[in-house]
């Protein structure tokens, strides 16, 4: 299943069924998911515009890749956020935060996206390939299953 699949099917199950306890670390596992994924969507979204700005046909080709990454991430922090509880306005604050962070890290040149790639690039590829088996873990624990 895909991840947008497995969020439909999570968001089909209803937390306020569950038990307390076992609602509570669904919540903070899909809070925790969409602050990650939301991280690494603003993570690609400089780095693709950083990418594209070389202006070879193959930069703007990865750049592009990376925009589709981006975007899917950031759907996915907000699907998983507004599934945890977490309004929307602070799952635009938390994209201002990191956007504006980011920014600073890279002092608003790409000559210096080296800085977000050491602190954001593998914890990012792993995360991407990892989200369909983690989303599948959060669905597991919502159905009692683990």
């Amino acid at each position: 299943m895909t991840a947008k699949g497995l969020l439909l099917a999570i968001g089909v199950i209803t937390l306020p069924g569950m038990a307390a306890a076992q609602q509570q670390s669904v919540q903070l596992r899909l809070n925790n998911y969409s602050h990650q994924s939301l991280i690494c969507g603003i993570y690609y979204k400089i780095a693709a515009q950083c990418i594209k700005n070389r202006g070879s046909d193959d930069s703007i080709a990865l750049g592009n890749r990376y925009d589709s990454l981006s975007s899917d991430a950031v759907g996915e922090s907000y699907e998983t956020g507004k599934l945890a509880g977490v309004s929307e306005k602070a799952l635009l604050a938390r994209s201002e935060i990191a956007s504006r962070e980011m920014a600073r890290d890279i002092e608003g040149k790409c000559v210096n996206i080296s800085v977000l790639n050491l602190k954001h690039g593998d914890v990012c590829r792993q995360f991407i390939e990892s989200r369909e088996a983690t989303l599948n873990s959060i669905l597991r624990q919502m159905q009692g299953t683990r």
